[in-house]
């Protein structure tokens, strides 16, 4: 994961991102968090969806990505999958939810976990 966030990184006009690993029981948190490293700065992104449901993917991975998405602030869409990944709290996804709503362009978010 690593090599495909750092590919990431490499797409600065990139405005649109759809991951979907869902399923996929060797992404944990050093993955997502590898791909959370390849979408910071990225000023133009609009939309992404990001799905790891189902992945060994805990709390900590889950934060650092919302966290790290309220710092682009062209985002307009954000979906989030999340769904039957091992303790996450129900505290955690609303206090998430709340940041991610503080985005100023934002029409559109969905946080499944």
């Amino acid at each position: 994961m690593k090599k495909f966030g750092s590919s990431l990184k490499q797409l600065p006009l990139l405005k649109k991102v759809s991951l979907k690993f869902q399923d996929c029981p060797k992404i944990m948190n050093k993955g997502a968090n590898d791909l959370v490293e390849g979408l910071r700065g990225h000023p133009k992104l609009r939309n992404i969806v990001i799905s790891l449901a189902r992945c060994k993917v805990k709390e900590e991975a889950f934060v650092n990505l919302c966290e790290m998405l309220t710092e682009v602030i062209s985002l307009e869409h954000v979906m989030i999958n999340f769904r039957e990944c091992p303790d996450i709290r129900e505290e955690v996804i609303e206090t998430q939810r709340e940041n991610l709503f503080k985005l100023p362009l934002l029409k559109k978010l969905d946080l499944y976990a």
